[in-house]
């Protein structure tokens, strides 16, 4: 196990949530334990704009993902952003004209600079986000099994790819 994988399973760990069973779930227990509410929010992103984004505003964080990409997909798209959330991330440039205005057409740059108030991570903090991304999920019915008993199709999928590589 990597260094970076077990500092990221201690952190997961250490913050003690229930047992979750998805994504979900685990989002809402991570918002009661930091007592700060968590809306996810789908919406249809541009192809050339990034598939998910952690807004953090005084009163309630927001996870933005692409509605459009497969459930397998949206729950990492979340994991990853609740990465940076445990993680504590904060970014290390405000978010460039370009990037904003894909986002948010209809909004001034300058305005989605005040509110996001950064933008870009450190290679190292998206590996650390990738990790933790990966630990959340592997802890969320490791069985793989839905609520029904069954195994969703995209779950056989990640299980087959993970047993090739």
């Amino acid at each position: 196990m990597s260094a970076m994988r077990r500092a990221a399973k201690e952190k997961l760990e250490s913050l003690a949530l229930p047992a979750c069973g998805d994504v979900f779930e685990f989002a809402a227990a991570l918002s009661a334990k930091r007592g700060i509410p968590l809306e996810l929010l789908a919406i249809t992103i541009r192809p050339t704009a990034p598939c998910g984004l952690w807004l953090s505003t005084s009163a309630t964080d927001f996870i933005i993902y692409e509605a459009a990409a497969s459930r397998q997909h949206q729950h990492h798209i979340i994991a990853h952003e609740l990465g940076h959330i445990i993680y504590g991330h904060t970014g290390i440039s405000a978010v460039a004209t370009e990037t904003s205005r894909l986002l948010f057409p209809d909004l001034d740059p300058a305005l989605v600079r005040d509110l996001l108030g950064r933008s870009g991570y450190t290679e190292r903090q998206e590996q650390q986000a990738e990790v933790m991304a990966t630990i959340i999920q592997d802890s969320l019915r490791s069985d793989g099994a839905a609520a029904d008993g069954t195994t969703p199709a995209d779950e056989v999928l990640v299980r087959i790819r993970r047993s090739l590589s």
